[in-house]
């Protein structure tokens, strides 16, 4: 989806990270944890995943995984594997119980 003409966007603070929605113009800050995160929304900051009710985090939600919601948390370990049923191989982590 193209931007308006003429589109103002807000000033971010400097200790911002900033992201795209996937049809945003302006920049937005990143998800801190806690934040909720979708593919329709700006992603996480560095170091978090968005991580569903399942347990299942994901390093980046693509705007084609449409049901895939969550907040933004910090993974410090976690076991990586490879869903092949999305368009692109998605690297997931899986939360320990």
């Amino acid at each position: 989806m193209p931007c308006e003409y003429n589109v103002t966007c807000p000033c971010l603070p400097d200790d911002c990270q900033k992201g795209l929605r996937p049809c945003g113009c302006c920049y937005e800050c990143k998800g801190k944890v806690g934040s909720k995160c979708s593919g329709l929304l700006v992603p996480c900051e560095s170091g978090l995943m968005c991580v569903n009710s399942k347990g299942i985090g994901l390093p980046q939600v693509y705007w084609y995984d449409f049901t895939f919601h969550g907040t933004c948390e910090k993974v410090d370990s976690c076991q990586v594997i490879t869903n092949y049923n999305t368009y692109d191989y998605v690297p997931l982590a899986i939360l320990p119980e």
